[in-house]
């Protein structure tokens, strides 16, 4: 059923604002999580407690650290591993292919919903397209195409390479989409399909990974005068979301290909300006 509320749901989550219910808590991860934020005011219990799931991975069984360990990143290889294992063993999880960047990289999808969104992802394809699309619905039909559509939800990561919270983040919270028993994560799953782009620019973000590790990994102040890494993609560096009129590069392809594809209702680009994080 076509339910906008489970939009608001899904956005109070994000918002980390949504309690959890009892269920399996992972307490190594929580004492990771607890030890490494700064400030008890940015633990709501949706930030704080993760699942136990005894088949899927979370990161840290995946990794041996939480995401968001101090002084860890991963490169898109390791990311796109990640999202592999919880589609192995998550029917609630797929992994498909976008496109190739320039440098030869893959950009990927992650698509999570329960095992029907799964098994009809062509059809609710189709019926957000109709839906998006007045030209090709009959008035007469809307209710029936509504009753049988499941909202799409897009969080696209990883677009200005320097900002480095997203790739990481994005593999946690799929692993809680697609492992809680929490009943305001069960509806989002059994109602809405969350579509995820975790590295919209895979080029530049391999560029900042290796540069974090060589260059900036043991700063001690952020704005202590070292230069940040030189460029990112092949051919553009912040600027690479002002494409959208010549579509000349692939994380601009990779995204029209993404929306076209599936229409999706919400679309969250997440970013951050120094400690700021912003969408």
């Amino acid at each position: 059923m076509f339910k906008p509320r489970y939009l608001l749901v899904l956005t109070a989550l994000l918002a980390g604002s949504t309690p959890l219910f009892a269920q399996s808590i992972d307490q190594t991860y929580n004492a990771k999580i607890r030890e490494y934020t700064t400030d008890p005011r940015f633990l709501p219990a949706s930030v704080l407690d993760l699942s136990d799931d005894p088949v899927v991975p979370s990161p840290l069984k995946h990794f041996g650290q939480i995401t968001g360990t101090p002084g860890v990143l991963h490169h898109t290889t390791e990311i796109y591993g990640y999202f592999k294992k919880l589609a192995e063993t998550s029917p609630n999880v797929t992994m498909q292919p976008v496109l190739m960047s320039e440098e030869g990289r893959p950009i990927n999808l992650i698509v999570i919903g329960n095992e029907d969104a799964q098994k009809r992802l062509d059809h609710y394809k189709k019926q957000l397209a109709l839906l998006a699309d007045p030209r090709k619905v009959n008035p007469a039909d809307l209710n029936k195409i509504l009753g049988d559509s499941k909202l799409v939800y897009y969080l696209n990561g990883g677009m200005h390479s320097p900002e480095m919270g997203s790739p990481e983040m994005l593999m946690e919270l799929a692993y809680r989409l697609a492992t809680s028993q929490n009943e305001e994560i069960k509806t989002i799953r059994d109602n809405i399909i969350v579509i995820i782009n975790p590295v919209s620019e895979p080029d530049g973000w391999d560029k900042q990974v290796d540069w974090y590790y060589r260059y900036s990994k043991n700063k001690k102040e952020f704005a202590d005068g070292s230069p940040s890494v030189p460029y990112w993609g092949k051919y553009t560096y912040h600027d690479n979301n002002r494409d959208g009129l010549q579509m000349s590069q692939a994380i601009t392809k990779g995204l029209l290909k993404i929306y076209y594809e599936w229409h999706p209702v919400v679309s969250l680009d997440l970013h951050e300006s120094l400690q700021l994080h912003y969408i």
